[in-house]
Formats: C-alpha cells, sequence, structure tokens
C-alpha cells in the first residue's frame, strides 16, 4: 500500500510539457534551434553521399514467392553474375579474338564466351568451317557473351562496361541485362534532378503568382530544401533505399508537406495584422497551427506508413523513407520556421 502511494505521488510530481511550454521553447530558444538545424543539414549532406541506391527489384520480391526461391537457391548452388553481351563490328576473326581478350582482361570480368569455345580459332583460316563460328562470327561482325564477377546492378560490372566500351569504341554495341540496369540507373539520375529542379520552379512559379509577398515563396522552399536534404541524408539508418524510392521520395514530399510551411506563415501574418507584437504574433500562430498542422502531419504518416505492409517489400522502403519525411518536415516547420519568420517578417511586409 505504501508503495502504491509513492508511485501515485511520483507520478503526480511528473508533469509532461503543455503545448504553450514548447511553444515557449521554440520561441525562447531559436537561436539555438538555428544552430541544431545548421549543422543537421551539414551533417546529412555528407550522409548521403553513403546512401546505397539499390536498383535489382528482386530483392523486393517476397520470400515465399516461387521465382526468389529459386533465384536464391541458383544464387546459393551456382552464383547469379550479371551478363551482357557485345558486338563488335568490321573486324577479321583475329582481331575479334584480340578484342575478346582485352575484354576478358577487364577488371570484374569473369569470362568471355566466344567462338573460341567451339573450335580452334588459332588454326589456319582454311581448316575453319563457317557453321562453326557462324553462333559468334559472321559478315565481318563478332559476337561475345561476357559473364561478369558480380550482379547486374554491381558497381564494379559498372565500371567493367565503360572499360568495354572504350575496348570497342565506335565498333563496339552492348547489350544485356547488366546494361540495361547501367542505363536505367543513369538515366533516373539524370532525369530525377531535372525533375526536382522543375518542380521547384514550377512550385515558385504558382507560389509567386498566389501569395500576397515575393519573399514568401523564398522561404517555403528554403523549408522544404532543408527537410529534403534531412531526409535524404538520414536514409543511412536505412542502409540501402530502392531506385524508386530515390527517384520519387522527394518530389512527393514536396507536394505533401509544403502547406505546413503555408499556414504557419498565414497563421503569423494574420496575428500581426490584428496587431500583435512579432513575438507573440508567432506563439499565436504556433499554438493556431498545431490545431491543423499535427494532426494533418499524423494522418499523412500513417497513410505512408500503411505502404510498409506490402508483400512486395518495396512498400516498406517507400513508405518508412515517406512517413520520416512528413516527420521532418513537421518538426522543422513547427521549431525552425518560427525563427526564420522573425528574421524575415520585414522582407516580407515589404515585398
Amino acid at each position: 500500500m505504501k508503495n502504491k502511494r509513492g508511485f501515485l505521488h511520483m507520478k503526480m510530481r511528473i508533469k509532461l510539457p503543455t503545448k504553450h511550454n514548447v511553444i515557449d521553447f521554440i520561441v525562447n530558444q531559436r537561436r539555438t534551434i538555428e544552430i541544431i538545424f545548421s549543422v543537421l543539414v551539414v551533417l546529412n549532406l555528407f550522409c548521403n553521399l553513403f546512401v546505397e541506391v539499390n536498383y535489382d527489384l528482386k530483392k523486393y520480391l517476397p520470400a515465399d514467392v516461387p521465382s526468389e526461391t529459386g533465384i536464391n537457391l541458383m544464387e546459393k548452388e551456382f552464383g547469379y553474375p550479371g551478363t551482357a553481351r557485345v558486338m563488335v563490328d568490321d573486324v577479321s576473326l583475329y582481331e575479334a579474338r584480340t578484342y575478346k581478350d582485352k575484354i576478358e582482361a577487364v577488371d570484374g570480368v569473369d569470362r568471355v564466351i566466344w567462338a573460341d569455345s567451339k573450335t580452334d580459332v588459332y588454326q589456319s583460316g582454311e581448316f575453319i568451317e563457317s557453321k562453326d563460328i557462324e553462333d559468334y562470327y559472321k559478315n565481318g561482325r563478332s559476337v561475345m557473351d561476357i559473364v561478369f564477377k558480380e550482379g547486374d546492378t554491381s558497381k564494379r560490372t559498372s565500371r567493367a562496361i565503360d572499360d568495354i566500351k572504350k575496348i570497342t569504341g565506335t565498333k563496339g554495341h552492348l547489350i544485356g541485362p547488366a546494361v540495361q540496369d547501367k542505363s536505367i540507373r543513369e538515366s533516373l539520375n539524370g532525369e530525377m534532378s531535372g525533375v526536382m529542379v522543375l518542380a521547384f520552379a514550377l512550385i515558385a512559379l504558382v507560389l509567386f503568382l498566389s501569395t500576397t509577398s515575393w519573399f514568401e515563396p523564398v522561404l517555403f522552399l528554403f523549408i522544404m530544401a532543408i527537410v529534403i536534404i534531412i531526409n535524404n541524408g538520414t536514409n543511412i539508418f536505412l542502409g540501402r533505399i530502392s531506385f524508386l524510392t530515390s527517384s520519387v521520395a522527394s518530389v512527393l514530399l514536396l507536394a505533401c508537406s509544403m502547406d505546413f510551411s503555408i499556414f504557419l506563415l498565414h497563421a503569423f501574418i494574420r496575428k500581426k495584422e490584428a496587431g500583435e507584437e512579432p513575438e507573440q504574433a508567432i506563439r499565436s500562430a504556433l499554438d493556431e497551427a498545431m490545431n491543423s498542422i499535427i494532426p494533418s502531419g499524423i494522418s499523412t504518416i500513417v497513410g505512408f506508413l500503411m505502404l510498409a505492409f506490402m508483400k512486395f517489400t518495396i512498400g516498406f522502403d517507400l513508405g518508412i523513407v515517406l512517413a520520416k519525411g512528413i516527420v521532418i518536415s513537421l518538426v522543422t516547420v513547427l521549431f525552425l520556421m518560427p525563427a526564420l519568420i522573425l528574421h524575415s517578417y520585414k522582407l516580407v511586409e515589404k515585398t
């Protein structure tokens, strides 16, 4: 009985911070918060360099799918190396043999399967039957099958493909799973950078046309840039993410959480126009915004987390990254943006 009373007494003494306590902390400690976010941005820019992107969709197949079981068994027993095929134009049989030897010496190449695996191409051409080599050499063109030491999506395989292209030059034509994976990866990386720039530009245009101040869009986009940088950098804790997540997460985050910062700034402007001093206006704006932003953010987080229950586990990958991004967006808007608003509200009013 005595222990129970002691527990109840201790419970009464522990007070959870109220909403107003949190608001006071945000406003009073805004310089400290700015320093913390500055460090986080620099740290996550660095961490983002080490986030591995996976382009192999087979890794996300459910373990009980027959094709995944077969792939795992094959990989265990025989390995599952990357493959490609190269055709070299306008070469003699002996020149083709030289190309084959050079390609086989490339780092990352396990072996090259060519005509010499079926017949002795080192003998005089008079003794070589065309039917023995026609699968690999005909009409002055030579085809070779390349088996790499690592998988199609491996960086080592990608470097080997680049080296093979240098060896064959304009005469070479490469196809195959390893080449396709490399092309997809390079195309996505290039195109998504362009998509992000275009998304920022279009959103900026819409904001410039729809807001009452020229500086408001700058503030909104600056906040979103911080959110995206921190979200991308913290992906390092997941080990690696899929190419799909890497490609679309930032754009989706930009679309889903922009309204948090818009709501807070406009609440501040209303309070300021009502006659409140800047610090009191931001307190009132936070009090009002929290009632709308937090429930909206939580519902979005729950929606993204539902993706984690997909059997195709790329959903888990995408859901966790997007849900994490919304959490980071909420924290950034509620903790950092008030400090930025107090720094820049005069610019907002002037423009």
